[in-house]
């Protein structure tokens, strides 16, 4: 089952124009740009938030059994999340509707995540200047830190790139890249904090639902003890 929250997509920038500019500038700058490289590549791009969402997701597993669908795609089951929808404009002729996804796939006991993968698909309805294009952030070992274990790495991000060419719905992939293969830092950079606002999305889609049904509940109950 889906669970849907709409909101207005927007582009994400981690590091700002002027910080790349100041880097080809000021020598201090480009070395501390060096140092923040080689930091981030040592470490994997571990990132405490990544590892506290996947936590807070994963605690939110027993209260979404209802939700929980199988994929038989991936041969999985899987929460399927809806965080972006909508239409957006290239030229005055050009419209494009897009869609994006979080597919929480589910070990067999369904009590741990064990891929995440964001989709966004994009199509031009009036085949203008494509059919339909679909790419993907997957994150294979959507793991947390626990007791004195070491915060997750996230270099084994994968984006994934697909193209329609005919009118059948399937998509072709025409590109497929780790974070660690993508050739710029600040695209890197670009990737990660992409994945982590929609993981943030969606565990507050996942907080108003479970609130939502709490709701219900209680009003049920309500109902039901009228006895005057």
């Amino acid at each position: 089952m889906k669970i849907k929250i709409l909101i207005i997509a927007c582009g994400i920038t981690f590091l700002s124009n002027s910080i790349f500019a100041q880097y080809l500038k000021d020598p201090k700058a480009q070395k501390n740009l060096e140092e923040q490289i080689k930091s981030a590549e040592e470490t994997g791009y571990a990132d405490i938030e990544f590892d506290l969402l996947h936590k807070k997701i994963t605690d939110l597993l027993p209260l979404l059994k209802d939700y929980i669908s199988k994929d038989n795609k991936e041969n999985s089951n899987a929460i399927v999340i809806e965080i972006a929808s909508g239409e957006t404009y290239k030229s005055p002729i050009e419209r494009f509707l897009f869609n994006g996804t979080i597919h929480l796939y589910l070990n067999g006991s369904s009590d741990k995540i064990s891929k995440i993968k964001l989709i966004y698909d994009k199509v031009d309805p009036d085949k203008y200047s494509f059919l339909g294009q679909r790419r993907e952030i997957t994150n294979p070992t959507p793991n947390f830190f626990d007791n004195n274990s070491s915060i997750d790495k996230n270099d084994d991000l994968v984006v994934t790139y697909y193209e329609q060419t005919a009118n059948n719905n399937e998509y072709n992939k025409i590109k497929e890249i780790t974070i660690k293969e993508v050739p710029f830092f600040e695209k890197r950079l670009v990737i990660l904090e992409s994945y982590k606002k929609y993981l943030r999305k969606a565990y507050w889609a996942l907080q108003k639902k479970i609130y939502d049904n709490e709701l219900t509940e209680k009003a049920e109950i309500r109902y039901l003890l009228e006895l005057e």
